[in-house]
């Protein structure tokens, strides 16, 4: 039997089930889709492969192969010992098992982000690796980082898959004294301290970006993200988060060894220009 006559059920939501999707479609794989995303519920509508709505429910558990990309329910002990089960997680492997890998990969000022499909077993990102690529950060966003990595899963995950079932492709052990964890960010982990220096304020702009909460801080009651920024690496002693300067097109923000240009902000769903906000030069975002 051909191992694209492997049966495959692919399990998750999001970018990166989707882009393992019409991967394994390119690679002549037919995949069920477990499922909660309505786009990728249509893309297997449109293809025939059928969709279900939990794990348990595919009939093929135990002699087919099952690829979790984004899949969030906790899968059941016995059925990750007793069936074939894949994992794609968007991190270099053992680094950042968790959730919000690459958001927490970029503030940590990692120079290369990237992915690995590895098997499962009981304990959250482990098991044997099977296949890794790597990403240059440069001066991407993490949204940006995201994409680039979606295109090298869908052109690589069907001939990955493929050499795995064949044997062509041996899993080798991920080293556990060197894995890192990390966990989930909510809103308030987005809010700014303005004591951050300009290298860690420069990382966290690139990476929190929609579709992800963006960086915030408070002034005079209300919450602003910031949209349009940037960090000028100028050191001179000031207060660190005070409004120090405006501009034709800007507010200039002290931080403890720069300064934050910011040009754009949102409040309560509206846009709207920085000058035409924070009016007051000298007041204190942060107070220690």
């Amino acid at each position: 039997m051909a191992v694209e006559d492997t049966a495959v059920l692919l399990a998750g939501d999001g970018h990166g089930a989707i882009a393992v999707f019409q991967g394994l479609l390119k690679g002549g794989f037919r995949p069920t889709v477990c499922t909660l995303d309505p786009e990728l519920m249509q893309l297997a509508d449109r293809e025939g492969t059928g969709s279900i709505s939990r794990l348990e429910e595919w009939e093929q558990i135990a002699s087919g192969i099952v690829i979790m990309a984004g899949y969030k329910p906790i899968v059941p002990a016995e059925i990750i010992l007793g069936s074939r089960i894949l994992n794609i997680h968007y991190s270099l492997l053992p680094a950042y098992r968790g959730v919000h890998s690459t958001v927490w990969a970029m503030i940590n000022g990692e120079p290369e982000v990237g992915f690995t499909l590895h098997e499962a077993d009981a304990l959250v990102d482990n098991g044997p690796i099977i296949w890794q690529e790597k990403v240059r950060v440069l001066d991407h966003t993490a949204w940006e980082l995201m994409l680039q990595m979606d295109r090298l899963v869908e052109n690589g995950i069907a001939e990955a898959l493929a050499e795995y079932l064949s044997g062509d492709r041996i899993p080798y052990e991920q080293d556990y004294g060197s894995a890192t964890f990390v966990g989930r960010r909510n809103k308030e982990d987005c809010r700014i301290n303005w004591a951050w220096d300009a290298v860690y304020f420069s990382r966290v702009l690139k990476a929190l970006v929609p579709p992800y909460p963006r960086p915030f801080f408070s002034y005079e009651g209300m919450d602003y993200d910031i949209v349009e920024a940037e960090v000028v690496h100028r050191y001179y002693t000031e207060i660190a988060g005070r409004i120090v300067y405006r501009d034709h097109e800007s507010v200039w923000i002290k931080l403890a060894d720069g300064l934050l240009r910011l040009r754009l902000v949102e409040a309560a769903g509206k846009s709207m220009r920085a000058v035409d906000v924070f009016t007051k030069v000298g007041y204190r975002l942060q107070r220690s």
